[in-house]
């Protein structure tokens, strides 16, 4: 598989949390269920109600969804979360508490896939509900995942909720898939190079 990068709002950077230990835990959601993450959406096993939530490896449940392998593995020993986006903003569809360095700069990023061509999602990382700037819409050609980040500072706290909202309000299309979520601390510019450190968008797209 090939994968190229694509890097926004203004500056060139270069993404160095892959580097750090990852905070989040279950992230890959491998264990086949959610937890310790939670969630203000339903689970559900048709998938048809907006608002709703399921972990599936392959099979996405709704008859309109394409069905497709995880990002982690992408095979049969995969699982990820399936979303069908609320047409109002409810809460966060994903969210995980976490214990953080005070004054540091960290990396959120996850991988995302459209579940359904129409009205993709528009979806957006929160800290303790506060939009991490930038919000990103996803692509419209299912079962592509892509990767995107962002960058803060974590200031005066010690324990952060990270969070996953979608926002488009579409009750027809809005419906996505999250895998391999991941917080890591970002390495000093000394260390990496790194340019820009604040409101950093990464996408990367695999490509079969």
């Amino acid at each position: 598989m090939n994968r190229s990068m694509i890097l926004s709002v203004g500056a060139l950077s270069l993404i160095a949390g892959s580097t750090q230990a990852n905070l989040v835990v279950n992230g890959d959601f491998q264990t086949g269920t959610l937890g310790p993450s939670t969630t203000t959406y339903a689970l559900d096993g048709t998938m048809w109600p907006e608002t709703t939530w399921n972990i599936v490896s392959f099979d996405t449940l709704h008859p309109y969804w394409g069905d497709f392998n995880d990002h982690t593995f992408g095979d049969s020993r995969g699982y990820y979360m399936i979303i069908n986006g609320s047409t109002s903003p409810v809460g966060a569809a994903w969210a995980q508490t976490v214990a953080v360095t005070p004054g540091t700069d960290y990396q959120l990023s996850g991988w995302f896939a459209s579940l359904f061509g129409g009205a993709p999602s528009s979806v957006e990382f929160r800290i303790d509900g506060q939009l991490v700037q930038p919000n990103f819409t996803l692509t419209s050609n299912i079962g592509a995942w892509e990767e995107h980040a962002v960058t803060f500072n974590s200031d005066q706290r010690s324990q952060i909720s990270i969070e996953i909202w979608d926002t488009s309000g579409v009750a027809s299309g809005n419906d996505y898939a999250i895998d391999d979520i991941s917080l890591a601390a970002v390495p000093a510019p000394g260390a990496m190079g790194l340019i820009g450190v604040g409101g950093l968008l990464a996408s990367r797209r695999r490509r079969a």
